[in-house]
């Protein structure tokens, strides 16, 4: 029987697994019971200080003792501030030595307070202490990986690309692996798009690790967000309204001739940027109150040189603030509790306990560090 709260929701159950069709609003109605409270920016477009001139920023992970480390991508470098936000150390430099970095794809600290980042370019994962010294590097056979999360026993947590020429339904788009690569259990079913080019974009996902060890999953491109237990069984499965539909407005298209292969990327609605876990349980999902408008665009290239990498923006990078986001909260059953409006561009989210971060990271070039506040 639903609890009388839940009368609003619809939920029902199928092959063991909650399926949450929550309605508009959330429990808390139009006041939410948290909120946001501004700590610092870390990193900024404009810093004269190099150590705080990030080009293009990704991951972010905290220790137990709340160090920070950021995932300085395009300067080949990790990043290493205090509980305050104040720098310490930079980890790595471009290279294919010992310690060094084709690329910082992705960041994560295992129980034992190692940091692991993957160099997605090379292949490699290198396994680091605290301090930045370099304790292993683990070379990957498989194929390119964009995410790696540490598990608490001994295995990763990891997000392949989804490729093939052929639409492929029972594709599974999480892996758990041991450290000798092998396939532990895959599970999350891709949806079928009906052509490969659409179901690559169009099953893109962000994933994170809950309080219990349960894995979270939200999808850019789909109204659909899951929370799985630590081995790997669907717990839930939530969607919610959403101010625009989430139907393909253009499939995608796989083109190869003689002498070229072409690649259209389909268009779709975004739907997420971005899922985490606060420390009361609480799931924290980036969502698109509405689509990108043309004058809020910024195109990205980027070129290859003996020097590093040059990232080039084109678009009003000058512009700070929109209200194209904001943060929906659900509880730990998938029941969204409700919504916090945001005033600036979001790539990413990052939780521990009750620091929050969100990454600007095509304007501003920053991340943003919050305290969420009871109310």
């Amino acid at each position: 029987m639903i609890p009388a709260f839940l009368s609003s929701q619809n939920v029902e159950t199928k092959d063991g697994a909650r399926l949450v069709h929550n309605a508009r609003g959330g429990l808390w109605g139009p006041a939410a019971k948290v909120e946001l409270k501004l700590i610092r920016k870390i990193g900024d477009v404009d810093a004269a200080d190099e150590n705080l001139a990030f080009n293009g920023p990704g991951d972010l992970v905290e220790d137990q003792e709340g160090s920070i480390y950021i995932a300085d991508a395009g300067n080949f470098r990790i990043q290493r501030f205090d509980n305050d936000g104040n720098f310490k150390m930079s980890i790595g430099r471009k290279g294919q030595g010992p310690g060094e970095f084709g690329s910082v794809r992705s960041l994560s600290i295992d129980p034992t307070e190692r940091l692991h980042a993957l160099d997605g370019s090379q292949r490699r994962i290198l396994v680091f202490s605290k301090m930045g010294r370099l304790l292993d590097t683990t070379r990957l056979l498989r194929g390119t990986m964009d995410r790696l999360l540490c598990l608490n026993d001994d295995r990763y947590l990891v997000h392949e690309q989804v490729p093939g020429p052929k639409p492929d339904e029972s594709k599974m788009l999480l892996k758990i692996l041991d450290k000798k690569e092998t396939v532990v259990d895959e599970f999350c079913a891709a949806q079928n798009f009906g052509e490969s080019v659409t179901n690559q974009i169009g099953n893109s996902l962000q994933a994170a690790i809950g309080r219990d060890g349960a894995i979270l999953v939200s999808f850019i491109y789909q109204n659909r967000i899951e929370q799985y237990s630590p081995d790997v069984k669907l717990r839930w499965r939530a969607d919610r309204p959403l101010n625009f539909e989430t139907k393909i407005i253009e499939k995608g298209k796989f083109e190869k001739t003689s002498s070229s292969t072409r690649y259209t990327s389909p268009k779709m609605n975004s739907c997420s940027r971005g899922i985490a876990a606060d420390g009361a349980g609480r799931i924290w999902v980036v969502t698109y109150r509405r689509q990108i408008k043309p004058e809020e665009v910024i195109r990205v290239s980027q070129y290859g040189t003996r020097e590093g990498v040059t990232i080039k923006r084109e678009g009003n990078t000058d512009l700070r603030t929109t209200d194209m986001y904001q943060l929906e909260v659900f509880d730990r059953e998938g029941i969204l509790l409700g919504a916090i409006p945001l005033t600036h561009f979001v790539d990413g989210i990052w939780i521990y306990g009750d620091r929050l971060y969100l990454l600007d990271r095509e304007r501003g070039v920053t991340y943003y560090q919050y305290e969420i506040v009871e109310r």
